[in-house]
């Protein structure tokens, strides 16, 4: 599905295009790391969790830029390529960790670790995993952490049409309009469902709640160009780290009882996620987040997200003597190598030539 642009030009004057920006691969690496070392227990980061909040706003803010990007260029948005690029980049990799994580199970005759990944293996797959634990009220084992993918995929599925939609009723600004204020509605009905007794595993998890929020927080900076145009280096310095620093205290702060975020309909962190995003496409080459370890790190964090919780159990039985820290960073290390190398790439390339083959 195509759509075309009653008035390109005045559209392409009002909007540059966003291009690399290196510091987003910083950004990334910190979410992940928080969320490593928050499942681990390690280091104090009790609040480590919201790292996938930021990777919400992160993915939110990216794929509307990318999106409305396509429209300025090309005066329309292709959908079938949109999907395509999605699958090739998400599929490949989580099919094979979880076929690879039932087959390691097997081959270490762990009957529990199998029982737990024939019950949840199906949901992860379809990218339903966070509706079980809305349903069961349960959040454990292998591909638990395939809730926060799932709740992501399904915004993939929807945004892009809504994208379209609004793109072709009013432009681009539009999209800016609809995503902030419903990330708002959302916001308020989420803290008022909180307060009235609705369960916080219920509102955690849902995907018209916790994600969109997060999502739509971050789509909004990403149709907004007018705000990251009125960041000067000098004043992107200032919010990237306002952004950072509000990151860290809240991944030190555990927040058992949800008063932090969801009494506040997860406003709090989503307002600390778009400062350190657009702080970090203020300043791309800021040498904090640019950091090449830092940044190999970002770039490999899908991988090290989709494996990190496995290896808990994997390690477990292969190497218990160790300390949990070495044994499961070395395996996820391993196994985000062999992921990128074997899975990843070659899916990059097969995406690379269609693209290339659909523009001829």
């Amino acid at each position: 599905m195509s759509i075309v642009d009653p008035h390109p030009e005045a559209t392409r004057a009002a909007w540059e295009p966003l291009g690399r920006v290196p510091a987003l691969d910083g950004l990334r690496a910190v979410a992940v790391l928080a969320v490593f070392l928050y499942h681990g227990v390690w280091f104090g980061i009790e609040g480590g969790f919201i790292g996938v909040d930021l990777f919400f706003t992160l993915s939110g803010f990216l794929i509307t830029r990318l999106l409305v990007d396509e429209f300025v260029r090309d005066d329309r948005i292709s959908l079938h390529s949109f999907f395509i690029r999605r699958s090739l980049r998400l599929l490949p990799a989580l099919f094979a960790m979880v076929g690879s994580v039932a087959v390691l199970a097997w081959l270490l005759d762990a009957p529990a670790l199998e029982d737990r990944i024939t019950s949840r293996s199906l949901w992860a797959l379809s990218y339903v995993a966070n509706w079980r634990d809305v349903i069961t009220r349960t959040h454990s084992g292998p591909f638990s952490h395939i809730w926060s993918l799932s709740v992501e995929e399904q915004f993939y599925v929807i945004w892009p049409l809504v994208t379209v939609a609004l793109i072709r009723w009013r432009g681009p600004a539009a999209v800016a309009r609809f995503a902030g204020g419903l990330a708002l509605i959302l916001a308020s009905i989420t803290a008022l469902r909180y307060r009235l007794g609705t369960p916080g595993m219920v509102l955690f998890f849902s995907t018209d709640s916790h994600g969109a929020i997060l999502l739509l927080s971050g789509s909004w900076l990403g149709a907004s160009p007018q705000v990251l145009r009125r960041l000067r280096p000098e004043l992107g310095r200032v919010v990237l780290a306002i952004g950072l620093v509000g990151f860290v205290v809240f991944s030190l702060a555990p927040d058992r009882y949800n008063v932090i975020h969801l009494g506040f309909g997860y406003t709090p962190i989503a307002l600390v996620s778009l400062l350190a995003i657009a702080g970090a496409v203020a300043c791309p080459d800021t040498r904090i987040l640019t950091w090449e370890p830092l940044a190999q790190i970002g770039r490999s964090s899908y991988a090290i997200y989709l494996w990190h919780i496995p290896m808990f159990a994997i390690t477990g039985v292969l190497a218990p003597g160790f300390h949990s820290l070495i044994r499961i960073s070395i395996g996820t290390a391993v196994a985000t190598v062999a992921s990128h190398y074997l899975v990843e790439r070659p899916a990059m390339r097969l995406r690379h030539r269609w693209i290339c083959e659909a523009h001829r």
